[in-house]
């Protein structure tokens, strides 16, 4: 059904109330008293009204009152304010004014005057006057109403697109249908609304394109009466796009060398793409992520920015696979160390050092071996690997012999100590490489057809073999101390009879002082002793794990220098005897020529 309605409108301009009613505070009228001036108290406070309604006031002293002055003010076309004619009324204590019939925001602006002519404060109070239907008595016809305060759309007011709004009859009873319509222009007659029939609640859509909208509404009865038309002019302005189902939340991981990012979760709106700054991080830190939204600027909102926190941690170098070489060597006297095979380092890891390589003697030995890795790691714990260095084994073959007669001391047959088992049962207590002689036992008693005795034998470790040259010394006549007595090995050159010098030398860290030689040196010189050459010896024997040849030294005592001097004698001419010779020491007093008579003494 197709309604042409007549919107009629009733506009008076009084421009003393539009200048009164657009400011944003009360305005105060030169000569007024404010001590004198009686207050006015409206009895319906602002808000809703309806239509034509009947709204009381008071006034604190009616007799001091002259005139009141009132004006209804609406928001119209272009947002300029319109007033409906101003009245002047001689007021009593109460005094009552209607509500205007047309609907729409108003501001209900009002003040009294005294018979002096001093002016109150204008009283601005805003009301939305809300229709009824035409022609039903006692104006029982149904209100329109909203869902929610919030969503009614009072004059120039700014709604989002496509905004919902609930429309229902206050008291649906009469209801035939209700009509409305969005227009861009005002319009006088309307035509093409929207009708719903037999319904006391509408669902109305705000329009999706932005700009200046009017919202046309009526309603017919069952009785064919038809309301008069509220309409509002407001703004659609840009919709809000839904983000509430989009999420980007921190996130925090461990590196692995690979770029890392962030992304939101969730079902982004139709139209709308995300873009990322702060992405593609690799090394370790914290980093800010921000999420940027694009979408339809034209007809909604920017969407704002989203950050959330992207956390690289350090991780740890997986060193479980390292191998090291040279765990483990055979004594020899020189310095053994381990190392770490390289190719199996993870990458990045560089070996920065070894502590307690270096280790000659048999055992096993601690070595602390430290790493090095990048800033995106944990410190690499130091490893302790242990440096096994086993004794070199030697095999030393001797004869025992005890002169017994053993003629008829044989085996019968194929039979050999062996196949009998006698040579099962030997044992021996060398059970070490230090030099010495160890018996070699076994057990008597029968094996299968023989009667066994066993006479121990001798397992012999002998040292190795070095020859040591006692080093000659001098010392003077009368020396308070004699020279120390030193050694040395043989080397190639000092061959007298055709030895052979050339692994003349001791192992490891072993020296002449330390396996004992130095310490067995003596001569039979003293510092008593007269100019000669004495002997110096040393004991040809077993020195730990060596068995040492020493060569003997000389120790010569030379003369000592000494100077005298004859002394000087005087005798008479013609005497008998001359005095007997005598001569001295020369003492420091007599040097002539430099010396050193200081210790020239017997």
């Amino acid at each position: 059904m197709l309604e042409t309605i007549k919107i009629s409108r009733r506009i008076i301009i009084a421009m003393l109330i539009v200048m009164i009613v657009t400011a944003i505070s009360p305005i105060i009228v030169l000569g007024a008293n404010e001590k004198n001036l009686p207050v006015i108290t409206p009895m319906q406070r602002a808000g809703e009204i309806k239509a034509g309604q009947e709204l009381k006031f008071k006034i604190t002293d009616d007799t001091k009152v002259s005139y009141i002055f009132y004006a209804w003010n609406r928001r119209t076309d272009g947002g300029k304010s319109t007033c409906i004619e101003l009245e002047k009324e001689e007021p009593e204590y109460e005094f009552k004014i209607n509500a205007p019939t047309q609907p729409g925001l108003y501001e209900f602006s009002i003040a009294a005057e005294d018979y002096y002519g001093n002016t109150t404060y204008w009283m601005n109070i805003p009301y939305v006057v809300k229709n009824n239907l035409s022609g039903v008595q006692d104006n029982t016809a149904p209100e329109f109403i909203f869902n929610t305060p919030n969503e009614y759309p009072y004059n120039d007011s700014t709604i989002p697109q496509e905004m919902p709004i609930t429309i229902r009859a206050k008291d649906p009873s009469g209801i035939y249908y209700i009509g409305y319509k969005w227009t861009r222009e005002l319009e006088t007659k309307v035509t093409g609304a929207t009708l719903v029939y037999k319904k006391d609640t509408v669902q109305i859509t705000a329009p999706k394109e932005q700009g200046v909208w009017y919202l046309i509404l009526y309603a017919r009865d069952g009785s064919n009466n038809l309301s008069e038309c509220y309409y509002t002019r407001v703004t659609v302005g840009k919709a809000n796009y839904d983000m509430s189902g989009i999420k980007f939340e921190d996130k925090a991981v461990t590196y692995n060398g690979q770029a890392q990012s962030l992304a939101i979760s969730g079902n982004l709106p139709e139209g709308v793409t995300v873009s990322y700054e702060g992405n593609g991080k690799t090394e370790v830190g914290e980093y800010t992520v921000t999420a940027k939204f694009a979408g339809d600027t034209k007809n909604y909102n920017a969407i704002s920015d989203k950050t959330a926190k992207l956390t690289i941690n350090k991780a740890n170098y997986d060193i479980t696979g390292v191998k090291f070489i040279g765990t483990e060597a055979t004594y020899d006297g020189t310095a053994h160390n381990i190392a770490v095979d390289e190719k199996t380092l993870p990458e990045g890891v560089t070996v920065t050092g070894y502590i307690g390589n270096g280790q000659t003697s048999a055992g096993e030995h601690k070595v602390k071996v430290t790493f090095a890795g990048d800033e995106n790691h944990e410190k690499i714990e130091d490893i302790e690997v242990t440096l096994k260095i086993t004794p070199k084994t030697i095999t030393v073959i001797g004869d025992a012999e005890n002169g017994e007669d053993y003629t008829n001391n044989v085996l019968l047959g194929e039979d050999t100590l062996e196949s009998i088992g006698v040579i099962d049962t030997l044992t021996t207590t060398a059970t070490s490489s230090i030099v010495g002689d160890y018996s070699i036992t076994g057990i008597d008693g029968k094996y299968g057809n023989y009667v066994v005795t066993v006479i121990p034998g001798t397992y012999t470790i002998i040292g190795k073999e070095i020859t040591v040259i006692v080093e000659d010394k001098t010392s003077e006549y009368g020396a308070a101390n004699l020279e120390t007595l030193t050694a040395r090995l043989a080397v190639v050159g000092d061959e007298e009879n055709g030895e052979d010098y050339t692994n003349n030398i001791l192992e490891g860290t072993d020296t002449l002082e330390s396996i004992g030689v130095i310490a067995s040196l003596s001569t039979t010189a003293t510092t008593s002793s007269s100019v000669g050459n004495y002997a110096i010896t040393g004991e040809s024997k077993i020195y730990g794990n060596y068995t040492v040849t020493v060569k003997s030294g000389t120790y010569k005592i030379t003369e000592k220098a000494i100077t005298v001097i004859a002394e000087d004698k005087t005798s008479e001419y013609g005497v008998e005897n001359l005095e007997k010779l005598t001569a001295r020491l020369a003492v420091a007093g007599d040097a002539q020529n430099g010396e050193d008579y200081t210790k020239k003494t017997p």
